[in-house]
């Protein structure tokens, strides 16, 4: 049939994408069917590093060999135009099943586990999708993941969406990461732990962080690059803070930020929806998470200052975020004559680790400490963070002045165990200013053996 590489035959047109048509076909030689995507123009570069990493992504796909991922069988180059065969994966994508609504909580820890183990299989041997979104995520008839599309699939398509200029490409930049938004020539798994991300807080929350208006696609362009995402206890009353603190954490826009596989991420997810916290199992209520409280503010560099409230702490933020802006706008007649100024206070990095390492304190009574470590560009100002306690106490708060050149500081937040009962939990650091920046969350537990 018109329209196949040699020795297969056309079936039934699956459907039209950005690029070009995918077609239900046929091995004629095997009697096997395939589904067959036509990249229009995908081979027209003439370029040889393009063409030599061409073959390298095409060699490596074929390595694949994974449960979660579509196999990917050959790749025929016919004239200007290019044909990727891949394995036929009967049942829906994850696209339709989102256009629904957001599957329980437990379905989508499922899911975001299969998703998670396909990309870290690929990660290992040296691929990285680049284009991963809900239509890449195949469901098959038994609702089992299977990802599509890896590497070199994604990066002709991108290519030959971008040439064409077609409406299909506008949908999968929400799901793009900042380093594939500024067009960065080397990205790596991260870029995929960001795009997983997304779909995580798709499934979560019921909405992508930076929905794509058609008529202005360079307006999420843009977010994905320099707007931090909405917090999902801003769009969900009552969203679990463990839950939220591993969503940005995926979200983060320099990519050392972010959870370094997609297993760790979704492990950290997993806590988040399941470890719920045990109130009242550290020390004795609210008289000790005071105390608690008090020992963070004096253990810190600094002598930070603990809020009353979360309210006020805010608005004490706001209110110094006002008085910058007058004084600014007081000295603007002195810029004109004045040297560049200098860049703000800005966090490059947070380090979180347990002491015992491995987070756990044992019975009759025990002392867990958490220490993270916020390293900054050397700018004098500012840091107030809070703490997302385990046990769901009151959130321990705290500043710390930084002087010039100073490019780290510590806090802590002891954790007091004592009882019978275990109890276990996910901490994390949360800095609220001069950036909204989550700790990788860190499982804490208390066991009495």
């Amino acid at each position: 049939m018109r329209g196949a590489p040699p020795g297969y035959e056309l079936v039934d047109e699956l459907g039209q994408g950005a690029a070009g048509t995918v077609h239900l076909a046929r091995h004629v030689g095997l009697d096997r069917e395939v589904v067959i995507k036509r990249i229009v123009g995908g081979a027209s570069s003439q370029d040889p590093e393009t063409v030599l990493r061409f073959e390298r992504q095409a060699r490596l796909l074929a390595t694949l060999e994974h449960p979660g991922i579509v196999r990917v069988h050959e790749v025929v180059r016919v004239g200007a135009d290019l044909f990727v065969v891949m394995e036929h994966v009967p049942g829906t994508d994850l696209r339709a099943l989102l256009a629904s609504g957001p599957p329980p909580a437990d379905e989508a820890a499922r899911m975001l586990g299969e998703i998670a183990a396909a990309l870290d299989h690929a990660h290992e041997r040296g691929l990285v999708h680049g284009d991963l979104q809900p239509v890449n995520v195949l469901l098959d008839g038994a609702g089992a993941v299977r990802v599509s599309d890896f590497g070199l699939v994604a990066l002709l398509e991108r290519q030959a969406r971008s040439r064409a200029g077609r409406a299909g490409a506008v949908e999968g930049l929400a799901y793009l990461a900042p380093e594939l938004a500024r067009g960065d020539l080397v990205v790596d798994r991260r870029a995929d732990v960001y795009s997983l991300g997304v779909i995580a807080y798709e499934m979560l929350v019921g909405r992508v962080p930076f929905p794509v208006d058609p008529a202005e696609p360079y307006t999420t362009v843009r977010a994905q690059m320099e707007d931090p995402p909405p917090r999902p206890s801003e769009l969900v009353p009552g969203f679990a803070p463990l839950l939220e603190a591993a969503l940005l954490w995926a979200l983060e826009k320099p990519p050392e930020r972010r959870p370094a596989t997609a297993g760790e991420l979704v492990a950290s997810l997993r806590d988040g929806l399941t470890l719920s916290p045990t109130i009242g199992a550290y020390g004795r209520g609210r008289g000790r998470a005071s105390a608690v409280e008090t020992e963070i503010a004096a253990a810190t560099a600094g002598g930070p200052d603990v809020a009353r409230s979360r309210w006020r702490r805010r608005a004490a933020i706001a209110a110094a975020g006002v008085v910058a802006v007058v004084a600014i706008a007081l000295g603007g007649a002195r810029l004109l004559s004045a040297p560049a100024a200098a860049p703000p206070l800005a966090i490059t990095a947070i380090t979180a680790a347990a002491d015992p390492p491995d987070g756990v304190g044992h019975c009759p009574a025990a002392t867990v400490t958490v220490r993270a470590t916020v390293t900054t560009n050397g700018v004098p100002g500012t840091i107030s963070y809070e703490w997302v306690r385990p046990d769901g106490g009151p959130a321990a708060a705290g500043q710390v002045t930084l002087r010039q050149g100073q490019r780290a500081t510590t806090v802590v937040l002891p954790l007091a165990f004592a009882g019978r009962a275990p109890a276990q939990g996910v901490a994390a650091l949360h800095v609220l200013s001069p950036d909204g920046v989550y700790s990788a969350p860190l499982r804490i537990g208390y066991v009495c053996p």
